[in-house]
């Protein structure tokens, strides 16, 4: 029987830092559905599949930045986010706590806890699985 995999959508302007996740979570057992560098682009693709998580970098292209984003398919959506920036200052955390999102990590990516933030939130079973 064929296992359904948690569906991940990257918002990324860094290339290969977003393909260095990709292979991680595919590694990892994850479904990369696609990956964007902006905010307009991944609302476009979403609007053909909607996926269980997305991670998303603060700082993308473009004039909405990565935290506006999350928001937008928070509340309209649903989809509940992992933020990853190189920015950790207090006006940043106090511009996502109302998300709840699942996670904030810090560039350089620590795999270890960038694993274990991901099968937490798989194993939880909070995300809605698509029919």
């Amino acid at each position: 029987m064929k296992e359904n995999k948690l569906e991940v959508i990257i918002i990324e302007d860094e290339g290969i830092f977003a393909l260095d996740m990709k292979c991680k979570l595919t590694g990892w057992g994850f479904e990369v559905t696609y990956i964007e560098d902006n905010y307009y682009d991944a609302i476009e693709r979403m609007n053909q599949k909607m996926p269980d998580l997305v991670i998303t970098d603060i700082n993308i292209k473009g004039l909405i930045d990565g935290i506006e984003a999350a928001k937008y398919l928070r509340y309209t959506c649903n989809v509940p986010s992992l933020f990853i920036s190189s920015r950790n200052d207090s006006e940043t955390f106090e511009r996502i706590s109302g998300l709840k999102p699942i996670g904030f990590l810090i560039k350089p990516l620590n795999d270890e806890m960038f694993y274990n933030i991901m099968h937490q939130f798989k194993d939880s079973g909070s995300y809605h699985r698509k029919s």
